[in-house]
């Protein structure tokens, strides 16, 4: 009774947040030690019958875990991150993940049981799809078009500007004198499935998301540098006080001097939203004239049938994280990362009839296979089916 008093005391520090590293890694060999699956299952689920009264989770979704905890720490190679959907009952599913995740490193777990082994077991029986990676097409002036891939390596010349590609990474080198005035286009363009990253001739640094483009001189001679998008690209903008840099997108308009920001304007999006990392940027719409300058951590929102505007704060990390690696939600609607999954694994998403929309918050490595994704939606609550191609959300 001692040893298992010393182990809840421990598991309580763990979820108030004072456990050390130490002790976290005691408390997760105990929990993962064969000989103390009844009584770390006891624990976990005493615990959440301290903290969570009757009317804080409906008594058939705490039958169901009260059925399913013995079974939490069965070990299995799968890989899945913790998600918290927007019903409060639900975030207990995450208090009995937590007492498995050591900080800072991956660690294997399972929580099929049941029903929900046979969900996991239709889902490992397709064919698995695998994540997107560094591809693009690019178009050239002449409309002759360059396939590019991580393994890569190109040399063209535009005019007077030297094209090479280096595995993810296409870069633009103008000469410094200015040669012919007759300006070159190119398209970078990324498929379903894609990413790629271009650095244009004055150094600015663009990454295209999955399905996005980039139409840009292949110089820069006037008095300002101007691109077109469609999509979300990322910019990292070169300085240059005489000459402004202009994103063009379906019916925004931004301006920076020197500044990072994320553009997401994608046809299927309800909105085209300018979110600003550093520096400054105005964001106007073409059509009423209306316009703001956005400081750090703000983002334009710009309603793509109404065209107004709205300006409001926004975690950065999160609207940046495809470029880092990830999927962020938090509380979005499940279409939401389901259009983000869409365009990553190059699939078609289907909704049964009768649909109702869940929020859902958490992360997701975008290296994750999409078998394993759609594990980590079914643990939300988010029940899909993979045919061939096409998710299907179930009801």
């Amino acid at each position: 009774m001692e040893q298992k008093g010393y182990y809840i005391d421990l598991f309580n520090r763990l979820l108030e947040g004072n456990c050390s590293p130490t002790d976290t890694e005691v408390l997760l060999q105990w929990l993962g030690s064969e000989e103390q699956d009844p009584l770390a299952a006891s624990l976990i689920l005493e615990e959440f019958n301290k903290s969570a009264s009757s009317t804080d989770i409906d008594p058939a979704v705490r039958e169901m875990l009260a059925a399913k905890l013995p079974g939490i720490l069965k070990q299995e190679e799968v890989r899945i991150v913790q998600m918290q959907p927007r019903h409060d009952w639900r975030k207990w599913l995450g208090i009995a993940a937590t007492v498995l995740l050591l900080a800072g490193s991956a660690f294997f777990w399972r929580w099929y049981s049941g029903q929900d082994a046979k969900t996991a077991g239709a889902l490992s029986k397709q064919v698995d799809i695998l994540p997107g990676s560094d591809k693009a097409i690019l178009t050239l002036d002449d409309g002759k078009q360059v396939v590019l891939d991580s393994n890569g390596h190109i040399n063209i010349q535009q005019g007077n500007t030297a094209v090479q590609q280096l595995s993810g990474v296409l870069q633009y080198e103008a000469a410094k004198s200015p040669g012919s005035k007759e300006i070159a286009y190119n398209r970078l363009s990324t498929p379903r499935g894609g990413q790629f990253q271009l650095v244009l001739p004055d150094g600015t640094k663009a990454f295209l998301n999955a399905v996005s483009s980039i139409r840009f001189p292949t110089a820069f001679t006037g008095n300002e540098r101007l691109v077109e998008i469609e999509g979300q690209v990322n910019f990292d903008i070169a300085q240059d006080a005489s000459k402004p840099f202009i994103v063009k997108t379906r019916n925004t308009r931004i301006e920076a001097l020197g500044t990072s920001f994320d553009v997401m304007a994608y046809a299927d999006e309800p909105t085209i939203n300018t979110t600003l990392e550093s520096g400054a940027v105005k964001v106007s719409i073409e059509s009423t004239g209306e316009s703001v300058v956005l400081q750090p951590g703000k983002q334009a929102i710009v309603n793509a049938k109404t065209e107004k505007m709205q300006v409001k704060s926004v975690n950065v990390n999160k609207i940046v994280a495809w470029k880092n690696g990830y999927f962020i939600l938090d509380n979005d609607p499940v279409q939401t990362i389901m259009r983000q999954i869409q365009r990553w694994y190059d699939v078609d998403v289907k909704y049964e009839d009768g649909f109702s929309v869940e929020h859902i918050s958490g992360e997701i490595p975008r290296d994750y296979t999409l078998v394993e994704v759609l594990k980590v939606m079914d643990i939300c609550g988010v029940k899909c089916e993979l045919e061939g191609r096409t998710i299907i959300v179930k009801k």
